[in-house]
């Protein structure tokens, strides 16, 4: 199944963007990601802007199994998962599942609710952050990340939608 995940961050932004995204991939292997953009703070109450993005990542585990994935990213990086407004106060980490289907399609995400979503999928080169600094290369669209255990580093590739496959059969008379 491919899980179709929004990121977020406003505490250390950069520095936390890249461990989501670190993580991600330690966990899942590649992650393909709508690079992060700043965008300014939805159902929240706080001077700092936000990092987020959107991914997505392919796994033969249950949602509730993903879901305690990406809770324990978030907790790694210092989220309080116990306290009961942690969705009101700003934080480390964010990884909310979206959707989950049998294809990687981005357009999924254009039935979110969050206004936020919608800015990311612009891709807009203005609003990236170059997550550079923290060993994520930069990104200038939809990529392919993954984790060199050679260069231990995380490599990055353009993403390209496969083509629908088509089946032609021929008919001898």
């Amino acid at each position: 199944m491919y899980y179709h995940l929004s990121l977020g961050t406003n505490l250390e932004p950069q520095k936390n963007a890249a461990a989501i995204l670190h993580a991600l991939c330690a966990h899942f292997g590649e992650v393909v990601i709508c690079p992060f953009i700043e965008t300014t703070p939805h159902s929240i109450k706080t001077d700092k802007m936000f990092l987020n993005a959107v991914a997505i990542v392919r796994s033969d585990k249950t949602p509730e199994q993903i879901k305690a994935i990406t809770n324990q990213i978030e907790v790694s990086l210092g989220r309080d998962r116990s306290d009961p407004n942690s969705s009101k106060k700003d934080r480390a980490a964010d990884i909310d599942i979206e959707h989950v289907a049998s294809d990687l399609n981005f357009n999924y995400f254009k039935a979110c609710p969050e206004p936020y979503i919608h800015e990311v999928l612009k891709c807009d080169p203005k609003k990236r952050t170059d997550l550079q600094e923290y060993g994520v290369p930069y990104q200038t669209g939809m990529q392919v990340l993954s984790f060199d255990p050679v260069l231990q580093r995380l490599k990055s590739q353009p993403y390209a939608p496969k083509p629908p496959q088509t089946h032609v059969r021929l008919f001898k008379p």
